[in-house]
């Protein structure tokens, strides 16, 4: 995945989150693998993505990427 100048990338079932190719580190779970879908914690968004994260009153989550 690439925003703008941030290089990531991530593997199923490894804690294992790099951002643009400097040593690994852990987010406390591994991407899993749903439906055809790839999760990664929340957590990524914020430290990976440098994006904000917020639960909106019907219990949905906002996530804005700047």
């Amino acid at each position: 995945m690439n925003k703008g100048a941030v290089f990531t990338s991530v593997t199923l079932g490894k804690d294992q989150y790099f951002i643009n190719k400097v040593a690994p580190f852990s987010l406390g779970a591994a991407p899993e693998l749903n439906n055809k879908n790839m999760y990664v914690p929340a957590e990524f968004v914020s430290k990976v993505l440098h994006g904000d994260i917020e639960q909106i009153d019907t219990g949905a989550i906002k996530v804005t990427i700047k």
